[in-house]
Protein backbone atom coordinates (compact mmCIF):
# COMPACT_ATOMS: atom_id res chain seq x y z
CA UNK A 1 0.00 0.00 0.00
CA UNK A 2 2.75 2.16 0.95
CA UNK A 3 4.45 1.64 -3.17
CA UNK A 4 0.93 2.74 -4.45
CA UNK A 5 0.36 5.48 -2.32
CA UNK A 6 4.09 6.51 -3.27
CA UNK A 7 3.86 5.85 -6.99
CA UNK A 8 0.64 8.01 -6.95
CA UNK A 9 1.95 11.29 -5.13
CA UNK A 10 4.87 10.74 -7.67
CA UNK A 11 3.04 10.47 -10.61
CA UNK A 12 0.91 13.89 -9.50
CA UNK A 13 4.67 15.41 -8.82
CA UNK A 14 5.69 14.85 -12.59
CA UNK A 15 2.11 15.57 -14.23
CA UNK A 16 1.34 18.95 -12.16
CA UNK A 17 5.25 19.76 -13.04
CA UNK A 18 4.45 19.33 -16.85
CA UNK A 19 1.22 21.35 -16.62
CA UNK A 20 3.13 24.55 -14.72
CA UNK A 21 5.30 24.41 -17.58
CA UNK A 22 3.14 23.98 -20.23
CA UNK A 23 1.51 27.41 -19.01
CA UNK A 24 4.56 28.73 -18.92
CA UNK A 25 5.91 28.08 -21.60
CA UNK A 26 2.70 29.11 -23.39
CA UNK A 27 3.25 32.69 -21.77
CA UNK A 28 7.12 33.18 -22.24
CA UNK A 29 6.74 32.21 -25.72
CA UNK A 30 3.82 34.05 -26.82
CA UNK A 31 5.49 37.05 -24.84
CA UNK A 32 8.84 36.63 -26.90
CA UNK A 33 7.69 36.30 -30.31
CA UNK A 34 5.25 39.32 -29.63
CA UNK A 35 8.24 41.75 -28.94
CA UNK A 36 9.85 40.33 -32.02
CA UNK A 37 6.85 41.10 -34.29
CA UNK A 38 5.06 43.85 -32.49
CA UNK A 39 8.66 45.89 -31.21
CA UNK A 40 11.58 45.25 -32.83
CA UNK A 41 10.62 44.14 -36.26
CA UNK A 42 8.82 47.34 -36.89
CA UNK A 43 12.21 49.45 -35.39
CA UNK A 44 14.38 47.13 -37.74
CA UNK A 45 12.20 48.30 -40.83
CA UNK A 46 12.22 51.93 -39.68
CA UNK A 47 15.99 51.15 -39.05
CA UNK A 48 16.14 52.71 -35.86
CA UNK A 49 19.28 50.46 -35.21
CA UNK A 50 20.42 51.78 -31.59
CA UNK A 51 16.98 50.75 -30.24
CA UNK A 52 16.39 47.77 -32.02
CA UNK A 53 19.66 46.72 -30.63
CA UNK A 54 18.68 47.62 -27.15
CA UNK A 55 14.97 45.69 -27.33
CA UNK A 56 17.18 42.90 -28.93
CA UNK A 57 19.39 42.37 -26.14
CA UNK A 58 16.66 42.45 -23.56
CA UNK A 59 14.81 40.22 -25.77
CA UNK A 60 18.28 37.75 -25.49
CA UNK A 61 18.19 38.05 -21.89
CA UNK A 62 14.52 36.72 -21.40
CA UNK A 63 15.30 34.25 -24.07
CA UNK A 64 18.51 32.84 -22.36
CA UNK A 65 16.47 32.68 -18.91
CA UNK A 66 13.61 30.72 -21.08
CA UNK A 67 16.44 28.21 -22.17
CA UNK A 68 17.61 27.64 -19.05
CA UNK A 69 14.16 26.37 -17.76
CA UNK A 70 13.42 24.73 -20.89
CA UNK A 71 16.49 22.18 -21.34
CA UNK A 72 14.84 20.25 -18.72
CA UNK A 73 11.39 19.74 -20.81
CA UNK A 74 12.09 20.43 -24.53
CA UNK A 75 14.80 18.70 -27.01
CA UNK A 76 18.03 20.36 -27.62
CA UNK A 77 17.92 19.93 -31.27
CA UNK A 78 14.94 22.76 -31.45
CA UNK A 79 16.49 24.83 -28.31
CA UNK A 80 19.55 24.43 -30.58
CA UNK A 81 17.98 25.99 -34.01
CA UNK A 82 16.45 29.27 -32.16
CA UNK A 83 19.72 30.01 -30.77
CA UNK A 84 21.29 29.38 -34.05
CA UNK A 85 18.80 32.01 -35.68
CA UNK A 86 19.21 34.42 -32.60
CA UNK A 87 23.21 34.62 -33.09
CA UNK A 88 22.59 35.02 -37.31
CA UNK A 89 19.97 38.01 -36.35
CA UNK A 90 22.08 39.83 -34.40
CA UNK A 91 24.81 39.93 -36.49
CA UNK A 92 22.55 41.44 -39.03
CA UNK A 93 21.39 44.38 -36.67
CA UNK A 94 24.84 44.70 -36.40
CA UNK A 95 25.26 44.86 -39.94
CA UNK A 96 21.98 47.14 -40.34
CA UNK A 97 21.04 44.65 -43.06
CA UNK A 98 17.20 45.61 -42.69
CA UNK A 99 15.68 42.67 -45.24
CA UNK A 100 17.94 39.75 -43.41
CA UNK A 101 17.23 41.62 -39.81
CA UNK A 102 13.52 41.43 -40.43
CA UNK A 103 13.57 38.04 -42.30
CA UNK A 104 15.74 36.35 -39.55
CA UNK A 105 13.51 37.95 -36.60
CA UNK A 106 10.13 36.46 -38.25
CA UNK A 107 11.90 32.87 -38.75
CA UNK A 108 12.47 33.33 -34.52
CA UNK A 109 9.07 34.14 -33.85
CA UNK A 110 7.26 31.25 -36.14
CA UNK A 111 10.29 28.75 -34.30
CA UNK A 112 8.90 30.09 -30.91
CA UNK A 113 5.21 29.45 -32.25
CA UNK A 114 6.11 26.16 -33.50
CA UNK A 115 8.37 25.11 -30.39
CA UNK A 116 5.47 25.46 -28.34
CA UNK A 117 3.36 23.60 -30.40
CA UNK A 118 5.32 20.75 -30.86
CA UNK A 119 5.88 20.34 -27.04
CA UNK A 120 2.45 20.96 -26.00
CA UNK A 121 0.90 18.20 -23.91
CA UNK A 122 -2.09 16.98 -25.93
CA UNK A 123 -2.87 13.39 -27.13
CA UNK A 124 -0.77 13.98 -30.45
CA UNK A 125 2.19 14.58 -29.21
CA UNK A 126 2.22 12.09 -26.86
CA UNK A 127 0.93 9.10 -28.87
Amino acid sequence: MKDLIASFFIVVTLISGWLFFDSYSHKTSTDLSTVLLNDIIPMVEDENWEETHDMYNKFEDKWKKYKDISLAFLENDQINEIDLCIARAEKYIEAKDVSNSAGELCSISKQLDMLYKREKVTLSNVL
